[in-house]
């Protein structure tokens, strides 16, 4: 994502066009463009009829036994972590900070990491790799086909090579496992035009906002992105049919506090809470995990 002078913007959390103040509701448009990965375990937690138990502090062993998914609090970023294990588990995205994304996977025991999904390559989701592959053995990274920025597409490469791990691309069809988890990749179509900006939401006209790194909003990394739950930590343009096709009966938003962006957006929490879901959100509860059982799950939250 480059600004008007040519200077690569690390951030990228600017979306489609999104005010940043506004932290107004999902857009009504054409449905968000994404990369779709869908766990069995994502599944699980979108899908069964559960009982929710919340336990918080930290008076309670760490993690839950029988954990199944977690998110870590990053501050403005993502990184989560499906269990696949023991003392491993699939991470999805690294957020900012090595030294958060290290302490994260510490406190839940993970020393073998299969695969790392990066979803795309801004700062907020691949700046943390270094943290996820200290003193951990990384099998295989994969990727989007979207090298953009440059920048973080060649620190994500140059990383994997000085530790001699695999390298490869999520592709449309692909199905993989590992352990108790397995997902199909949905998107995205090649021929799709990433860089497409959704109609204004009907109520009233919005201009181009400009984060204040300069860039853009409504890239197409951020638009051929991994989903799994909430997407964009909770960006005002969501796909509808996304969350009526899921039912989430957990929501997780992946979200810094007082970030700049108008995350997470009003509207959003509102859909992502349809239903009846408990929505939980990083920046208030911490690090979120969620165990037990698909028909009995259970949150806990550890700031």
């Amino acid at each position: 994502m480059n600004d008007q002078t040519g200077r690569e913007s690390r951030g990228g959390d600017g979306f489609r066009g999104a005010d940043q103040r506004s932290g107004q509701g999902p857009n009504r448009s054409p449905r968000t463009k994404v990369l779709a990965t869908v766990a069995a375990l994502v599944f699980v937690l979108a899908s069964a009829a559960v009982t929710l138990v919340l336990i918080r502090g930290r008076t309670t062993p760490w993690p839950p036994p029988g954990w199944l998914f977690a998110a870590c609090d990053v501050g403005q970023g993502d990184a989560l972590v499906l269990a696949s294990g023991p003392a491993e588990a699939v991470v999805v995205d690294t957020g900012p900070d090595p030294a958060k994304a290290d302490r994260c996977l510490k406190t839940l025991g993970i020393r073998k990491i299969p695969l790392l999904v990066l979803t795309h390559f801004h700062a907020d989701h691949v700046d943390g790799v270094p943290g996820v592959m200290r003193d951990r053995a990384v099998t295989e990274i994969e990727t989007t086909d979207d090298p953009d920025p440059p920048r973080g597409a060649a620190e994500v490469s140059a990383w994997a090579d000085t530790a001699g791990v695999h390298t490869s691309q999520a592709t449309a069809g692909e199905r993989r496992a590992y352990g108790p988890l397995s997902w199909d990749v949905l998107w995205p179509d090649p021929a799709a035009n990433l860089n497409v900006k959704p109609n204004p939401p009907a109520q009233r006209t919005r201009k181009k906002s400009k984060h204040r790194h300069g860039s853009e909003e409504g890239s197409g990394p951020n638009n051929s992105s991994v989903v799994l739950k909430v997407p964009h930590h909770g960006s005002r343009f969501q796909d509808q049919d996304f969350f009526r096709a899921v039912r989430p009966r957990v929501s997780i938003v992946s979200v810094g506090s007082e970030n700049t962006y108008g995350h997470p957006a009003r509207d959003t929490l509102a859909l992502a809470g349809s239903n009846g879901a408990s929505v939980f959100r990083t920046d208030r509860d911490g690090q979120i995990v969620v165990f037990g059982s698909a028909r009995r799950l259970r949150v806990a939250l550890r700031r």
